[in-house]
């Protein structure tokens, strides 16, 4: 939420979720910062950097299709999305179903 960290104003949107194969992510940086996204599985190794940079005020997109770092396809199942901006993190469930 916005009260908890100033530098950040984050929309939340990830979408569609759940999805078989594309997730968007949306986000609003309100100041200059650093920013992780990762992605999680069940047992808490990452899968997927999606970025990890600084990054300037503004509206920012990234899109997850759901490959691996290695570029192989992900299996269905429930992943983490953590977003970190500086020292605020937040954890986003996500649905892949690869039907």
């Amino acid at each position: 939420d916005d009260y908890l960290n100033p530098d950040i104003n984050l929309i939340g949107n990830i979408y569609p979720n759940p999805s078989n194969n594309n997730f968007n992510i949306d986000f609003n940086l309100l100041k200059t910062n650093q920013v992780s996204i990762r992605i999680l599985n069940l047992l808490g190794d990452e899968v997927k950097t999606i970025t990890d940079s600084k990054l300037y005020p503004g509206a920012h997109s990234f899109k997850w299709d759901a490959q691996s770092n290695n570029n192989s396809r992900i299996r269905s199942g429930i992943y983490f999305c953590v977003f970190q901006v500086g020292d605020f993190s937040e954890v986003h469930k996500l649905v892949l179903n690869q039907d």
